[in-house]
């Protein structure tokens, strides 16, 4: 049948084909991506439970936001990102810490100082028992109507849902007016409002 088509109807029939195989194949690739990166979104029932999310990154096989509890530590949080990976330096963290709210893990490489958290090892203590625990510079003050997620999650207990939804705050209602209007914002409360009012700044 095929040998009876015409030059003109060949070419016209493998345009067709060629087509819709590229449609196909952009379909699948972009299913692909839409799986690999998906949104974080902390559960209604994993909130009553108690249960909060944690940023693992660094020196993991698969840096992601993990749900965790009061009862996991910073073993179980690697754990669920895969494990470590072969260039990591678990020495530097206390893997016996417990997770703490909207924090970040962080693994370093070896050779790679960690930077300020409350998961390294030597006992420093956490967000919660001192009212620290930031890694932004002293004397300085971060401004909440400017800052970018990654500044945001600086402060001490914000991790990456608690600083996109300050971003979406001010980006639906407005500039902050003052810092106690973070407590406006989903997951902070007067306790972790008095932890981060020494970093932050509205103007």
């Amino acid at each position: 049948m095929w040998h009876n088509f015409s030059k003109v109807e060949k070419a016209v029939a493998g345009a067709a084909a060629a087509i819709t195989l590229g449609g196909v194949a952009w379909v699948g690739t972009q299913t692909v991506r839409a799986k690999s990166s998906p949104a974080y979104t902390l559960s209604e029932e994993d909130a009553k439970a108690g249960r909060f999310p944690v940023h693992v990154a660094g020196a993991v096989e698969n840096p992601t936001v993990i749900t965790a509890d009061d009862r996991m530590i910073v073993a179980d949080a690697i754990e669920l990102a895969g494990g470590a990976t072969r260039e990591a330096d678990l020495s530097q963290l206390n893997l016996a810490a417990k997770l703490e709210p909207n924090t970040q893990v962080y693994v370093p490489i070896q050779g790679e100082t960690a930077p300020p958290s409350p998961y390294l090892a030597g006992g420093s203590p956490s967000p919660s028992a001192s009212g620290g625990g930031s890694s932004v510079p002293a004397g300085l003050r971060i401004n909440l109507n400017t800052a970018t997620q990654a500044e945001l999650e600086r402060l001490p207990g914000v991790g990456p849902v608690t600083a996109q939804r300050i971003i979406e705050y001010r980006s639906q209602v407005g500039a902050f007016q003052s810092v106690e209007e973070l407590e406006n914002v989903k997951g902070i409360g007067p306790k972790k409002l008095e932890q981060i009012r020494p970093y932050v700044t509205v103007r």
